[in-house]
């Protein structure tokens, strides 16, 4: 436990917690008078969270890795910007559809206090490319000849054709 004989001190609580301090204070003929104690309350420290993030941008379905080094953290909820969360300290994320979006973690302390923190940057999640891809039947024959398309394209939504004549 720690003391000192100053009239002012300064001490430092290295640790959280609760502490009771009393003064005693002598007259000149060695008399002294104890005060009541008063409690210190050391709080533990806001958490702090450092984010590493797999990839920032890509086509879906596109999976994150959210890596986190937290300091005076306990507790983590993640925010993944559609709805969905964890609360894991650090975890993989796939994103089925295509949008852009915030994510934000909350970290607690011991004590239960919260800071948000928002990453630098949006996810962005995109469309698969299109592949154009069709049969034509037959490939030869003489004039007039109609030829059958068969569109096979993956991941088409519009398209446009070019007959060549």
């Amino acid at each position: 436990m720690s003391t000192s004989i100053e009239a002012n001190p300064v001490h430092v609580y290295s640790q959280p917690g609760k502490y009771s301090v009393t003064l005693t204070a002598y007259n000149q003929d060695g008399q002294a008078i104890l005060s009541s104690p008063q409690v210190i309350d050391v709080k533990y420290p806001l958490p702090l969270v450092d984010v590493v993030v797999s990839t920032f941008d890509g086509i879906a379905p596109l999976k994150v890795e959210f890596t986190s080094t937290p300091t005076n953290a306990v507790r983590y909820v993640w925010d993944f910007g559609n709805g969905e969360s964890s609360t894991i300290q650090s975890p993989v994320y796939v994103y089925q559809k295509p949008g852009t979006y915030t994510v934000k973690v909350t970290a607690y302390n011991a004590d239960g206090v919260a800071k948000e923190y928002t990453l630098s940057k949006p996810i962005t999640v995109r469309y698969p490319l299109a592949m154009a891809d069709f049969e034509a039947i037959p490939l030869t024959g003489t004039s007039p000849l109609t030829v059958k398309f068969t569109n096979k394209s993956v991941n088409g939504v519009r398209f446009e054709w070019r007959f060549g004549d």
